[in-house]
């Protein structure tokens, strides 16, 4: 099953998946996590890389599914003979590979996107502060490479301030300014020109 992580890395954060596997070692099998990073990193009980995992799965060390008769080794209570399987897509290790790649596209496109819309709500916030048209074109560039679909920010999108600004609307009066700072901002401005 994938849950949702993060590392932290040269004082950032990175987003990442865990997916659960089984790993043979002395006399059974014990699951264990299988993190995979937007940076490409992943890590089984330590960095790993993608072909070693491809490695482990084609030697039996790792697996979705517990063999038949084999043991599960489960912390503070010991080895029982279960059957278990990961919750992962159907198909085998081929297609769980390929859902693991296709994770670490998905989470490098996810967090360029947050990357974006963060550059464009501080440009919306500097122009709010400073309406110059230097500041507009800056959020003008930012706003152009947010996503079709994903350029509503602040409200829904027929509401959102910033889609009514870049669709040609009016320009904001400065108490629409003011009230825009303080609303989505927490009124985090100094002197507003």
């Amino acid at each position: 099953m994938e849950y949702i992580i993060h590392k932290s890395k040269n004082g950032e954060a990175i987003k990442g998946a865990r997916f659960n596997v089984l790993l043979k070692n002395h006399g059974g099998f014990t699951l264990i996590d299988l993190d995979v990073y937007a940076d490409g990193e992943l890590d089984c009980l330590g960095p790993i890389t993608l072909d070693k995992v491809r490695d482990h799965f084609k030697t039996g060390r790792l697996t979705l599914t517990l063999p038949a008769k084999e043991k599960l080794f489960i912390p503070y209570i010991g080895y029982v003979v279960a059957q278990y399987s990961t919750n992962t897509p159907g198909g085998g290790h081929e297609k769980f590979l390929e859902s693991i790649e296709i994770t670490i596209q998905k989470l490098k496109s996810n967090e360029n996107v947050e990357d974006v819309a963060s550059d464009c709500i501080l440009n919306f916030k500097e122009w709010l502060i400073n309406p110059s048209d230097e500041n507009f074109e800056k959020l003008k560039h930012s706003y152009l490479k947010l996503p079709e679909g994903r350029n509503a920010l602040f409200e829904v999108d027929h509401k959102d301030p910033l889609i009514k600004l870049m669709n040609g609307g009016a320009m904001p009066t400065r108490e629409q300014r003011e009230y825009y700072l303080t609303d989505y901002f927490d009124g985090e401005w100094i002197d507003l020109q």
